[in-house]
C-alpha cells in the first residue's frame, strides 16, 4: 500500500470531482467518536480506486438510534456498506461485566474514596474521558471534595510531568 498522507488526502478530497470517479458506490459511516476526517480520508482514498463516492455520515454518537431502527436515515440511505467506528472505552464500559473491577474498587484497606482518586489519577494520565467521567462521579459519591479532586489533578500532572522530565534527561549527552 502507498504511503497514506492525511494532509494529501484531505486536499485530495477538496479537489474530487463526481466525474472523476464513474462508479458510484454508497457508503454509511456511523462512530461514536469523531468522523468528518475519516470520512473525508475515505473519499478520497476510493476516488483513487476510481470509485464515486456517496458517503452518509450519522450524527455523533448514534449508532443504535440508526442501525436499530428501520425508520432512521440510515436505512433511507440505503448503502452498500456500513462502516462503524467505536471507540475503546465506549466499547469496554457497554459490554465488559467482568466481577474484577468490583472486587478492586470495593471497601477494604483503602477505602472507597482514595481508590476512586486513584483511579482518577490514573484516567488523568491516560486521558481517557470515559474513565474520568465515572471515577470523578464515582469520587464525589464517595465523599471526595473538589479540592481532594483538585490535588488528585495536581498530583496526576506531576507524576506525568515528572515522566517527562525523566526522559528527557537520556535524550541530552
Amino acid at each position: 500500500m502507498a504511503d497514506l498522507d492525511y494532509f494529501e488526502l484531505i486536499k485530495e478530497e477538496k479537489r474530487l470531482a463526481k466525474s472523476e470517479a464513474p462508479r458510484p458506490f454508497r457508503l454509511a459511516v456511523l462512530g461514536d467518536c469523531a468522523t468528518q476526517s475519516v470520512v473525508k480520508m475515505l473519499r478520497a482514498l476510493l476516488a483513487r480506486a476510481g470509485v464515486q463516492a456517496d458517503i452518509w455520515e450519522a450524527g455523533f454518537d448514534t449508532i443504535e438510534t440508526e442501525a436499530f431502527n428501520p425508520a432512521s436515515e440510515l436505512y433511507a440511505f440505503e448503502p452498500a456498506a456500513v462502516v462503524i467506528f467505536s471507540s475503546l472505552g465506549a466499547f469496554r464500559q457497554r459490554f465488559y461485566h467482568a466481577g474484577t473491577d468490583k472486587a478492586a474498587f470495593a471497601d477494604g484497606a483503602i477505602p472507597v474514596k482514595y481508590k476512586e482518586l486513584m483511579a482518577l489519577a490514573v484516567a488523568l494520565t491516560t486521558q481517557c474521558p470515559y474513565c474520568l467521567e465515572i471515577h470523578k462521579g464515582k469520587a464525589l459519591k464517595a465523599g471526595a471534595t473538589p479540592e481532594e479532586i483538585a490535588e488528585t489533578t495536581f498530583v496526576a500532572a506531576a507524576i506525568r510531568a515528572g515522566g517527562a522530565i525523566t526522559h528527557g534527561t537520556h535524550l541530552v549527552d
